[in-house]
């Protein structure tokens, strides 16, 4: 009887093994895991202006973008951590995702076509990925005051130059 209410517990025990495991699969679905996906993604390690332009540079390459001057001035405000007297757009937005528990995970440069860069910032609010179409001025511009990374596809590289 004992060895038979043993075999019960073990089988229950590795039932709701199976149960967490498939849980932890399913908490985040196909599409929010393609989202979250960095393959074929290089790191922008570091994000430099200048009054005209935004220099994105990764390990070999730099990717320069000319955005207005008012984002380029939010961006190098973000990088600065400085707080203007009132909020900029990307302060006010920052101030929104602390209030209702968004965070930022990255932003990511995704494509090119006919001279302009996409890009996707993406946010996690509870268990639910948030992958918000931006323009890649203004994901920069939240992601160096959430402090969080920015990616740009690989493919994109080649219209950078490279330097290593």
């Amino acid at each position: 009887m004992k060895n038979k209410i043993n075999k019960i517990i073990m089988l229950l025990i590795v039932l709701i093994l199976i149960a967490t495991i498939l849980n932890i699969f399913s908490y985040f679905s196909k599409k929010e895991l393609k989202e979250l996906s960095l393959n074929n993604y290089v790191k922008i390690e570091s994000v430099n202006t200048s009054p005209d332009t935004i220099y994105l540079i990764t390990q070999c390459h730099v990717i320069t973008m000319m955005p207005t001057r008012d984002q380029i001035y939010s961006i190098q405000g973000g990088l600065e951590d400085r707080i203007e007297f009132r909020p900029l757009t990307h302060d006010l937005m920052k101030s929104i995702f602390d209030v209702f528990k968004i965070e930022g995970i990255m932003a990511k440069i995704t494509d090119y076509k006919d001279g302009v860069y996409f890009a996707n910032l993406i946010l996690k609010r509870g268990n639910k990925i948030l992958n918000i179409d931006s323009r890649p001025s203004d994901a920069i511009a939240v992601a160096v005051r959430l402090d969080k990374p920015i990616y740009i596809k690989e493919d994109l590289l080649k219209y950078g130059l490279k330097f290593c």
